[in-house]
């Protein structure tokens, strides 16, 4: 693991990152588990790497707070619901510059927090051990004043809700 994060120090550099765009606002509701409505702010980013293009949704929900939440999937993965936002189903980047991609994403996510400073806690969702490694490897490289939550949780499908405060 040491090796690992040797190699993930050299190479994440939120510096080195493709140059993105943001395509899309979209303020809306929604309505919880419990039918409670939610009134949803969506902004999406797109990025371009030589194999394909990529989508990050950005998401805060006023009545959770200050907490948000991202999710980004390539091109053939962005499909969008009746609803206009995506409908998750994901795609692994492959080897396709993976380092610049993540370098991407999390430079989108630091430019979005620093741009909005009614929001203190990011979360994210993960099935794959390794992935989240790699995350919270990256976001405590890149955001050191973050602190990670215990506050996480698996839901039913067994993917894991990740906390940061900061």
């Amino acid at each position: 693991m040491k090796k690992f994060k040797n190699f993930l120090n050299e190479v994440i550099d939120i510096d080195r990152y493709y140059d993105y765009e943001s395509v899309e606002i979209i303020d809306g509701e929604d309505v919880d588990h419990n039918g409670d409505k939610l009134t949803t702010h969506t902004h999406i980013y797109k990025f371009s790497s030589p194999h394909d293009d990529y989508y990050l949704e950005i998401t805060w929900i006023e009545e959770y707070g200050d907490y948000f939440t991202a999710d980004y999937q390539d091109s053939d993965s962005y499909l969008k619901n009746e609803d206009g936002l995506f409908d998750r189903t994901y795609k692994d980047t492959g080897n396709h510059d993976a380092i610049k991609i993540i370098s991407t994403v999390f430079k989108i996510i630091k430019d979005f927090y620093e741009n909005n400073d009614n929001l203190h806690v990011f979360g994210f969702n993960v099935k794959d051990i390794k992935r989240l490694k790699i995350y919270k490897y990256v976001i405590e490289k890149i955001f050191p004043s973050w602190k990670y939550s215990e506050e996480d949780s698996y839901d039913e499908s067994e993917t894991r809700h990740i906390y940061y405060k900061f």
